[in-house]
């Protein structure tokens, strides 16, 4: 039984997957299981990905399932997977050479539940091979999950995925996704961190993000958009049940922050018909968090381009997209 299961949702990943693959086949640590998981693709990503699963036998696996959504192929990965760790990799990024390596080692070592690493965003297709600097920490009891949410409210994005982390098999037992597109990581990511009991932190570029031009926050405003809200609120009202109020804090701010960034996606790409009441719903909760992004932890900068985006609802139309 492999020590270490990667779980990696594929849809029309074509251009991409064989590279994503290689990252892994080429990593200094190799006690591991790749589970390959198609969300109906309908390019030639199967054709790819069983060629290399015949090659390298035992190492990685192709599962197929119909078009149902990335959470979806990952919990699927979840149910499947053997390993003691669990490690999730999207079709179109790519770990560093020693990604493995240098995560087991500090999960082992610290005796830990959750390890994460850095990322770095490229337009590059190149593999790495980083090293381990001097900020690494290790965090215990209330602050991991106060560490979460601060730095995802100072640094918007900066930790809410599950892409550069590794987390204890044990420890993620009977979690999954939520299928509502949208910071389902932030939801996943708070219900495990919130029950840990050590988390450790390395000052390590171990994963690399590929952004090209077909991004979806890059796309007109859609009614499936709104599951970022409700993911939001879902962590909002978990964090109401500990009644700790540090944690409230942070999440109110992450959710109320959220109809402000889908109403800045609408003004920068317009938006789909069928998320014209979807608008007037925006509208309301920014008027109903204006006043708690104000006082938030929110970086000045960044509030100030809330309260454009606020100030812009009143006066710019919006562009309506074709289907």
């Amino acid at each position: 039984m492999a020590k270490i299961s990667i779980i990696i949702p594929m849809y029309n990943a074509e251009r991409t997957i064989q590279f994503s693959l290689g990252s892994i086949l080429n990593q200094d640590y190799q006690d591991y299981e790749v589970l390959v998981v198609d969300d109906g693709s309908t390019d030639g990503s199967r054709t790819i990905v069983e060629k290399m699963s015949d090659k390298f036998s035992g190492k990685i696996s192709y599962y197929y399932q119909d078009n149902s959504g990335q959470s979806s192929a990952r919990n699927l990965g979840l149910k499947l997977a053997q390993g003691q760790y669990i490690c999730f990799l999207d079709s179109d990024d790519w770990f560093d050479k020693n990604y493995l390596k240098y995560l087991i080692e500090f999960i082992e070592l610290n005796h830990l539940d959750v390890v994460e690493c850095d990322f770095q965003v490229t337009q590059k297709m190149e593999y790495t091979s980083n090293v381990i600097k001097t900020d690494s920490y290790i965090l215990s009891g209330i602050n991991i999950l106060e560490n979460y949410l601060y730095k995802g409210i100072k640094i918007p994005n900066s930790s809410y995925s599950v892409c550069n982390k590794m987390f204890r098999k044990e420890s993620i037992e009977d979690v999954f996704f939520s299928l509502e597109p949208f910071c389902e990581d932030y939801l996943f990511n708070f219900i495990i961190l919130k029950n840990i009991n050590l988390y450790g932190k390395l000052d390590y570029i171990g994963y690399n993000y590929y952004r090209n031009n077909k991004s979806s926050t890059q796309s007109p405003l859609k009614i499936q958009d709104k599951g970022m809200i409700n993911n939001c609120r879902t962590v909002y009202n978990l964090a109401l049940d500990t009644g700790n109020k540090t944690y409230i804090s942070y999440a109110r701010t992450r959710y109320y922050h959220s109809f402000f960034s889908l109403y800045l996606k609408a003004l920068r790409y317009g938006y789909k018909e069928d998320a014209g009441d979807f608008l007037k719903e925006l509208k309301k909760g920014m008027r109903s968090g204006l006043r708690f992004i104000i006082n938030s932890k929110i970086p000045k900068k960044r509030i100030v381009i809330l309260l454009f985006v606020f100030l812009s609802s009143n006066f710019i139309k919006l562009k309506k997209v074709g289907e």
